[in-house]
């Protein structure tokens, strides 16, 4: 039996570039007492920020799915400090929820005053676009 020869092959077309897709923001909100703070996260797994009442929080993620916050500032004319840390729930690869917990300290007149809490924050998507890196 003769071999059939092959078909030329067809020139390779180069694959065409796709734009990055847009990373997802989520609106963060939530606090406890006192505090609310909000702010836009894109990426769970680096460092962002929630603000309010003139507060900042720090977090940082030891993974997408939590780690250590802590705030320094002033809220309602008084110095406040504390933080330990923070989870992240998901369903599936969606932030649904998150909690920070650990004890947090007031300057009051009479002195310092700590106590230990729990903030509660929810997560949504937002329109918002992502903060700039």
């Amino acid at each position: 039996a003769e071999a059939t020869p092959a078909a030329p092959a067809a020139p390779a077309t180069p694959a065409p570039t796709l734009p990055q897709p847009k990373p997802v923001a989520y609106k963060v909100e939530g606090g406890a007492d006192a505090w609310h703070g909000v702010g836009i996260v894109c990426d769970f797994s680096k460092p962002f920020q929630l603000k309010g009442g003139g507060l900042t929080v720090d977090f940082t993620p030891a993974s997408k799915d939590g780690g250590t916050y802590k705030y320094d500032g002033t809220l309602h004319g008084f110095r406040v400090y504390g933080g330990e840390a923070y989870s992240v729930e998901w369903i599936g690869a969606t932030p649904v929820k998150m909690k920070g917990w650990g004890v947090g300290t007031v300057d009051t007149p009479i002195g310092p005053q700590s106590d230990n809490g729990i903030e509660h924050y929810t997560i949504e998507r937002s329109a918002e676009p992502c903060p700039a890196a």
